[in-house]
């Protein structure tokens, strides 16, 4: 007989009750004769159940700015996973944009000078000092391939030879060139100071320059997701990593090739529920540890193989994740340790992706 809820009144009873229970640890098993109709039946009323219930959350991967190596799982309402992905793919080549073109404009480069001129000013007006002084005892600096050396030269600046000098012109010389060494050394500790700090400064000049273009966009950002306690949290961390990052988001990025930039401010939508306007019923015909638990995807670079957070894919649990999930008992029973992990995952309410092939 053709399996119907009108004929079959217990069947229906069971399930009307089984959809009443919210509490984990339940579940409903249909039973019926071969092409009877009872999968048909069954998704139909299910379907018809769950149209009037509430729709189901969607969830992202996101990069973990603290540790890397393990993504972060978020869960957001319904339609707002997308709106993540959309606005972050539009703000991050925006703000590179804009960061190309602040870094070329005129004044950001007349910054950078009037940022190391006082330092270089100072160290150029020590070491003229230090050349004055050196003439004033009969010596001179002189550059060359070897380094930086001083000379005896005569009222002129031109060298003398050593040999001609008489013993005390050689000892005083070499007293005043021995203190003239010793002040260049000072001036080039005081010079890698300089260029440390320079640099500092300049590095400030970036950051000032950059965090005024990513300002208001990620105020906007903010806002919008305001009531995400944990989206919020990471759009802060994500300002902050922008500003650490300047230099990745500047480079260029071969025809073909990977965007690491792009990569790392990525969002993976695990689960996206936006064209669904009521709880999901999800039928796996297949429950095979990654159509059911989901998987990670691998590339192969350099002959290694390797991967990130975009490339988690959901399975079946994670799409009917408050939802209702279908599978057929039989396709169950013929994958080993399938079972054992799905009443696993139900009981701690937790999805682990396992790859027990790899």
């Amino acid at each position: 007989f053709p399996f119907d809820f009108s004929s079959h009144n217990r069947a229906g009873k069971a399930l009307k009750f089984g959809l009443s229970i919210s509490d984990p640890g339940y579940n409903i098993f249909v039973l019926g004769e071969n092409r009877s109709g009872r999968m048909t039946a069954t998704m139909s009323y299910l379907e018809n159940k769950a149209a009037t219930r509430p729709a189901a959350d969607d969830w992202v991967y996101l990069f973990n700015f603290r540790r890397p190596s393990k993504p972060k799982p978020y869960r957001l309402a319904r339609g707002v996973g997308r709106q993540l992905r959309d606005q972050l793919a539009a703000l991050i080549p925006a703000y590179r944009k804009a960061l190309h073109a602040a870094f070329e404009d005129p004044t950001y480069t007349a910054r950078l000078r009037g940022a190391g001129a006082k330092l270089r000013e100072r160290l150029e007006t020590a070491y003229a000092e230090l050349e004055e002084s050196a003439r004033a005892q009969g010596l001179k600096i002189q550059r060359s391939e070897q380094g930086v050396g001083v000379i005896a030269v005569d009222a002129e600046g031109n060298p003398k030879a050593w040999e001609t000098l008489s013993a005390d012109e050689q000892q005083r010389l070499t007293a005043a060139a021995h203190e003239i060494g010793e002040r260049m050394r000072a001036i080039g500790v005081e010079a890698q100071k300089a260029e440390q700090l320079a640099g500092g400064v300049v590095t400030d000049i970036r950051r000032e320059v950059a965090d005024g273009i990513i300002d208001a966009p990620m105020q906007q950002l903010e806002s919008a997701f305001s009531h995400h306690a944990g989206i919020r949290r990471w759009l802060i961390e994500l300002r902050e990593d922008l500003l650490e990052h300047i230099d990745q988001l500047l480079a260029e990025v071969p025809a073909g090739g990977r965007d690491p930039a792009a990569e790392r401010y990525a969002v993976n939508l695990l689960v996206d529920n936006t064209d669904n306007p009521h709880q999901p019923v999800v039928l796996e015909p297949n429950p095979t540890f990654p159509r059911l638990f989901g998987a990670i995807e691998y590339r192969a670079v350099g002959g290694a193989l390797e991967t990130d957070f975009r490339m988690i894919r959901a399975g079946a649990l994670h799409r009917a994740n408050g939802g209702i999930l279908v599978l057929r008992a039989e396709a169950v029973a013929r994958e080993p340790g399938v079972w054992e992990a799905l009443k696993g995952a139900i009981r701690d309410g937790e999805v682990r992706i396992e790859e027990p092939q790899r």
